[in-house]
């Protein structure tokens, strides 16, 4: 991860030296090679170090969207600068650059496994296995040979479709936010620099929210299945308002409207957080978290073609296919809460006297334990309970 952090800097800095369209489409396509496996380092890593209550916080920090808080501040601020480049090339020097930075740092202070962390004693580093193994979704990483089997079994169990169909439609939102609410702020009258100013409240807004509902995630056992629906009501309140307010009477409210869908972050960062704590398995769980990163491309690569120029600012048929995007992510999730809570039911009834009694033996980090050294799935490990 590192590595690719490092040479995606790198090819960010080349975006200052395209000088046709040609240029910078193959800039973008290396770009894209290169962030491919960063999302699902980040959430193996988070279900690998952290406990099933600590991993919705930690998907909102690393998932944050303080970028778009500062690159709009940045993009303002630099407005009078007179140089002997344009602004946008020295923007893309600056990110380029720090982002090379940041992965060398990451090289050095992140290491491949709880047993290697050079900021833990002996007592702490076993302390952290036992906190890691009690999630039942594996402690190792990168210590198995692959197994086709769990491929399979995720290809054939409904619980992954409905988080991968949830993931396409909701990122129709996220092309749809994040590459045009500029264009709809600007369609306000407003300049460009003054529209990436006021673009900055929604990734605000964005970014409070994910934190907020992990925070309850947190104290709150089996939440994030309501946090999403509210959430994505939230979401779908705002694009209603773009679509309904005329902007050219009610501007304030048209802004705001623009502000409330920042809330569409937060489903996705819940979704990831059921990902890395319901999926066990090291080739299932390398799988799943390659998945949300192709289906996270596809929803994008789909979303925008529902924007057409000639409907701007308000982009009708773009607003429509958010709002049955809302409609659809509603029906998934709630299809994975049922199935997860119809297995875990199955599951506690299969429990008879004796396996009761077997069970009161193993310790949750015995069970931990186990599940590491077999490798098993969440479908193999009859103790594992989902999460919604």
């Amino acid at each position: 991860m590192s590595v690719l952090l490092f040479i995606w800097g790198g090819i960010l800095m080349c975006m200052a030296a395209c000088r046709n369209f040609g240029g910078l489409m193959a800039v973008r396509f290396f770009l894209g090679l290169m962030e491919a496996a960063i999302q699902p380092a980040c959430i193996i890593i988070s279900s690998t170090w952290y406990m099933k209550k600590e991993q919705p916080l930690r998907m909102a920090l690393w998932s944050n969207t303080f970028a778009g808080i500062f690159n709009g501040i940045f993009a303002y601020g630099m407005e009078n600068w007179k140089g002997s480049l344009s602004i946008w090339k020295y923007m893309f020097l600056t990110y380029g650059s720090v982002t090379m930075v940041f992965g060398l740092v990451t090289f050095f202070i992140i290491p491949g496994s709880i047993e290697g962390a050079w900021f833990f004693t002996e007592t702490e580093r076993k302390c952290a296995v036992a906190r890691s193994a009690t999630n039942q979704t594996g402690i190792h990483f990168g210590t198995k040979s692959m197994k086709w089997y769990q491929i399979q079994e995720s290809l054939l169990d409904p619980k992954y479709w409905s988080l991968m169909v949830f993931i396409i439609v909701q990122n129709f939102i996220n092309a749809g936010i994040t590459n045009f609410n500029t264009f709809i702020i600007k369609g306000f009258g407003f300049s460009s620099y003054r529209t990436m100013l006021l673009a900055t409240p929604q990734a605000a807004v964005a970014m409070g929210a994910c934190v907020l509902c992990a925070a309850v995630a947190y104290f709150v056992k089996n939440v994030r299945f309501a946090l999403i629906c509210v959430t994505t009501g939230v979401t779908m309140a705002g694009i209603i308002m773009i679509w309904k307010i005329d902007h050219k009477v009610h501007l304030n409210q048209s802004l705001a409207a623009v502000y409330i869908c920042g809330f569409y972050n937060a489903p996705y960062v819940m979704c990831l957080s059921l990902i890395a704590s319901n999926t066990s398995g090291q080739t299932k769980k390398s799988f799943n978290s390659i998945s949300v990163g192709l289906f996270y491309a596809l929803g994008n690569l789909i979303g925008p073609q529902f924007f057409r120029e000639s409907e701007a600012p308000v982009y009708t048929m773009g607003i429509k296919a958010m709002m049955s995007a809302c409609c659809i992510m509603y029906g998934m999730i709630v299809l994975y809460a049922v199935l997860c809570f119809w297995e875990n039911k199955k599951r506690d009834e299969k429990k008879d006297a004796e396996d009761a009694e077997a069970d009161n033996l193993l310790t949750e980090i015995e069970i931990g334990e186990k599940v590491d050294q077999q490798d098993l799935t969440d479908h193999e490990n009859k103790h594992f309970r989902y999460t919604f």
